[in-house]
């Protein structure tokens, strides 16, 4: 028998090997979404998605769809593959609009109930797995005002310097923020306000304007809504998840007394006429 040359042996002795290793680098990645059910998504069954690049934050997809179909098992997107991977949603987008990764309110709405989601990591492998964890990126703030007679003769306009949030990072976006509540209820104001990014969130008080007399509204109060935000211990515009708020605020007597929803802790403050 003639010896056949090396090569040649090690191709019988392994014939499934080959000698060329396949370039993975083209493959895409995959990402999943995994639904956790302990996560509040708020009243809304719709998420906005996006998945980016983590180092240069350039989009590689971005859809809106059913959360019951982002979450199904049998549901992936096909991405180009990087090295770090960004993957973030939002639901409760009612009246804002998305600019690029910025969620904006239009001038004279109050917030969105806003929760969002997201997970930057290293892609290992080519599978990049996401754990839809909702937070809460909104306060409900209900505002009571409290007198002697039950009447309350100003109308209310809430004032801030947020406009809505940027979903990739979670930080609030500056801009104007101007709303009046309708009173729900004699002395009673129901609103919706974004994550801020400053402490300028503010009720003013104007008169009502009078068509008989002639008289044009007036501004006649500032009421600083963080002078009592400020003393409630672990209050923070930063927390992962915002609580509701109820601010009841005694204008006789120049007080403002802030209720936190989630907590059994309040906080009172005065304030000058």
């Amino acid at each position: 028998m003639k010896h056949l040359p090396l090569i040649a042996l090690l191709l019988v002795a392994s014939p499934s090997c080959s000698l060329v290793l396949e370039d993975r680098q083209e493959c895409p990645a995959y990402v999943f979404f995994h639904r956790d059910q302990d996560s509040d998504p708020g009243d809304f069954d719709r998420v906005i998605v996006k998945v980016m690049d983590g180092e240069t934050m350039e989009e590689l997809y971005a859809d809106d769809l059913l959360l019951e179909k982002l979450c199904s098992e049998s549901y992936s997107i096909a991405i180009p593959k990087r090295k770090e991977l960004l993957s973030c949603g939002v639901s409760g987008a009612r009246v804002s609009s998305l600019d690029g990764n910025c969620l904006v309110l239009p001038p004279g709405y109050q917030g969105d109930p806003v929760y969002r989601f997201i997970k930057k990591d290293r892609l290992v492998g080519e599978e990049f797995h996401v754990p839809v964890r909702f937070t809460k990126e909104f306060s409900r703030v209900q505002v009571i005002f409290k007198s002697d007679d039950g009447v309350f003769p100003y109308d209310v306009v809430v004032t801030g310097n947020t406009c809505g949030m940027d979903i990739a990072t979670g930080m609030p976006i500056e801009g104007v923020f101007r709303y009046k509540p309708p009173e729900t209820e004699p002395g009673i104001y129901r609103f919706t306000v974004p994550r801020q990014c400053d402490y300028s969130l503010s009720l003013e008080l104007w008169t009502a304007p009078d068509a008989k007399s002639g008289q044009e509204e007036q501004h006649v109060d500032d009421v600083v809504l963080w002078n009592a935000l400020q003393n409630i211990k672990g209050f923070s515009w930063a927390m992962e998840s915002l609580p509701d708020l109820t601010i009841e605020i005694d204008y006789v007597k120049a007080s403002v007394t802030v209720l936190v929803s989630d907590w059994d802790i309040s906080s009172t403050t005065n304030y000058i006429l």
